[in-house]
């Protein structure tokens, strides 16, 4: 999956749930570093598959063995939940 189609998905996803604007989320991946693959430090993570369906908590390790497998990066949506 293209960053681009993912970034879609998440707008339609945001504005679907009534959460912020995607206008709010274009500013803050533009103002903010985005960490991928090894550079998230959390040891648990909530994942979601490429496809969109929720693949569970997992490993970091676990996260990035199935992100290398499906071709693609690992990336922390938001650090903080």
């Amino acid at each position: 999956m293209s960053v681009e189609m993912f970034l879609g998905r998440l707008r339609i996803e945001l504005e679907s749930r009534g959460r912020r604007t995607w206008e709010e989320v274009r500013i803050a991946i533009a103002t903010k570093r985005i960490r991928r693959n090894e550079e998230i430090t959390a040891s648990q993570l909530r994942v979601i598959a490429a496809d969109g369906a929720q693949a569970g908590v997992m490993s970091r390790y676990d996260a990035l063995q199935m992100a290398n497998q499906a071709e693609l990066d690992l990336v922390e949506v938001s650090p903080t939940a």
